[in-house]
């Protein structure tokens, strides 16, 4: 017991001249900056992001418009052309 108090007592008295920690005047200006300069997209990257969103929005109309489109032409050739013209498989 008597080990841990001294190694206890130890750890206390290192610590007794510290005092707090204050940071520079001028950190909050220098991390303001720098958020600053990580914030600022190029244009010309904004316009290829541009193009890029408008070319799948095209892919997608048109891909939905062929889908409408090739769902109508089989509704209207499913009803005009039957496939038998009777069910009477067996018979001769």
């Amino acid at each position: 017991m008597k080990q841990q108090d001294k190694n206890f007592d130890q750890i206390l008295s290192s610590v007794q001249g510290l005092g707090t920690v204050k940071p520079k005047n001028d950190l909050f200006k220098v991390i303001q900056e720098r958020v600053q300069e990580e914030l600022i997209i190029p244009k010309i990257k904004l316009l290829w992001i541009a193009a890029a969103a408008i070319i799948v929005l095209m892919i997608n109309v048109y891909g939905f418009t062929n889908v409408k489109q090739s769902s109508q032409s089989l509704s209207s050739t499913e009803s005009s052309t039957p496939l038998t013209r009777n069910f009477n498989f067996y018979e001769l």
